[in-house]
């Protein structure tokens, strides 16, 4: 019985001692792999940061070529643009002293006629204007006392005799003050109905 519980404890360490020579040996061969793969990963960035480095030089040498070239694009434009604005100018006081001048003149002349027109028809409408509304008041004045009157009338009882019935009695005829009661006013002076 004790032979056999050495013999099995020996077993379980042989068993345990295999377990751990396997976990290292998959210790090892993953220490390994990492190691391999970090290397791996290494030697790309660096490639990346030598092509990005290239890149960056390559970008920068074509941004300097077009800089020497948009420089001297724009030293020719420049002066082409110094020549050109001293014809423009050149033409520009030429043109205004030979025809914008005494174009000029005469418009100038022209407009000082138009506005002393101009003044005269607003002097004539304002005296119109003023006529019309003087004659508004007039109306108006009028169109109250006749509102006046017509209320007072309307006012004052209406003497009707006893011999006829209520229903026969008749309306003032058309030509009396009355008639103003049933017309509209539609704001026109001239209508018949303040008269």
């Amino acid at each position: 019985m004790l032979a056999r519980q050495e013999r099995e404890a020996r077993e379980r360490r042989e068993i345990m001692e295999r377990e751990r020579q396997r976990l290292e040996h998959e210790r090892l061969e993953a220490l390994k792999l990492a190691t391999v793969e970090r290397a791996r990963i290494e030697a790309e960035s660096g490639l990346r940061l030598v092509e990005a480095e290239q890149a960056r030089k390559h970008d920068l040498a074509l941004a300097q070529l077009r800089e020497a070239q948009r420089a001297a694009r724009y030293r020719s434009l420049s002066w082409l643009s110094t020549g050109a604005c001293a014809v423009a100018l050149l033409g520009a006081v030429a043109g205004y002293f030979g025809w914008l001048a005494p174009a000029h003149a005469s418009s100038e002349q022209h407009l000082q006629s138009e506005i002393r027109e101009r003044a005269e028809r607003a002097k004539a409408a304002e005296l119109t204007l003023a006529a019309e509304q003087s004659k508004n008041r007039l109306l108006s004045a009028r169109a109250q006392q006749l509102e006046a009157e017509l209320a007072a009338r309307i006012a004052a009882p209406p003497t009707v005799s006893s011999a006829q019935p209520p229903h026969q009695r008749t309306m003032p005829p058309p030509s009396t003050p009355l008639r103003k009661h049933f017309c509209k006013d539609s704001g026109d002076p001239l209508d018949d109905c303040l008269h």
